[in-house]
């Protein structure tokens, strides 16, 4: 009788990583798994399964084994990259920074790293160190459509219209079915009051992803500055129906109802929009109005009150910016 053959470590990590590749990811967590028993102080392995835990959303277990890996290959820039997208995915902008600045360091000529970096540095407000590292990362590879949007997005940030105009051509050009370039695009478009422009790119991205928030928002406001308050509904419904904790989407849903006189209905947004972003001094300011409206004036002077804490100059803002065009206003 033979004796029954046992996989080696290398065979473990082979199996792991077929199994990863086919998309079998308990399998390869379990086989990394067995090969981390067989050899515990290569980082492989726990790399290996990290990368199945990420793919089941198990970013506690990721995480772990992520800190594992590094510990024992603390050359491993992709393990850093690894745990930079979870921090970054958990909203840890400081660690991921870290760990994205890290991986910068370990491997300069990988592109991501610079990419990654430079989100997180968009995030944090270092609109133009968020740019260098989008210059580095364009100069690696120029085929690179994501980073031409990111970048477009940071000179958006920066008030730099035709760079940002520039690189959502770019990305379009590389990728024609990238929604979210059409879809800050048509923001440009907005801007610069080319309204059918900016139809045809918000329809353009809404065919590729009908589940485009952010192109609901768009058209939302687009249908309500030409008081399309029956199209801007549907809009912002179908955009709630989508994050229902988008408070914009809640504010500018009162905005319409107040174009169709149901005001009723307006204040129950704005009520909305303020549970969710009580900082906003433009929805207590937009409420005031609408207890006006109602013929509370005692609610329409307390919210008036609060939005000029918030803002000390929000009473010279024209509320008509956010309203249907030729609005009037009738109790």
């Amino acid at each position: 009788m033979t004796a029954k053959s046992r996989k080696t470590w290398e065979q473990w990590m082979e199996t792991g990583d077929w199994n990863l590749s086919l998309g079998n990811f308990e399998q390869a967590i379990y086989a990394f798994g067995k090969a981390i028993q067989l050899n515990p102080v290569r980082g492989d392995g726990f790399h290996g399964r990290a990368n199945a835990y990420m793919e089941i959303g198990d970013f506690d277990r990721a995480l772990s084994d992520l800190n594992q890996t590094i510990k024992l290959n603390p050359a491993n820039a992709y393990a850093y990259l690894d745990r930079g997208s979870i921090n970054f995915f958990k909203k840890k902008l400081e660690s991921a920074f870290q760990d994205f600045d890290q991986a910068v360091k370990l491997a300069p000529q990988e592109t991501e790293g610079w990419v990654s970096r430079g989100m997180v540095r968009s995030l944090m407000g270092e609109t133009e160190q968020a740019v260098q590292d989008y210059n580095r990362a364009i100069e690696l590879n120029t085929e690179f459509t994501r980073v031409f949007f990111y970048r477009g997005e940071a000179y958006l940030d920066m008030g730099e219209i035709e760079l940002a105009m520039k690189d959502f051509n770019k990305a379009i050009e590389l990728h024609p079915e990238y929604p979210d370039a059409y879809c800050s695009r048509a923001e440009i478009y907005i801007k610069e009051e080319e309204f059918d422009l900016a139809w045809q790119d918000l329809e353009q991205a809404l065919e590729l992803d009908p589940d485009y928030a952010d192109a609901y928002l768009l058209r939302g406001q687009l249908n309500l500055y030409e008081s399309n308050t029956e199209q801007a509904l549907q809009d912002f419904d179908r955009l709630i129906e989508l994050n229902p904790n988008n408070g914009l989407a809640y504010f500018y849903r009162a905005c319409a109802w107040i174009g169709n006189k149901k005001n009723e209905c307006a204040l129950a947004d704005l009520n909305c929009a303020i549970a969710l972003a009580p900082e906003q001094a433009v929805s207590y300011l937009m409420r005031s109005l609408v207890y006006e409206l109602l013929g509370d004036s005692a609610e329409s002077e307390a919210d008036m009150k609060k939005a000029l804490k918030l803002e000390p100059e929000i009473k010279s803002l024209e509320l008509l910016k956010f309203l249907p065009l030729n609005l009037k206003f009738n109790k």
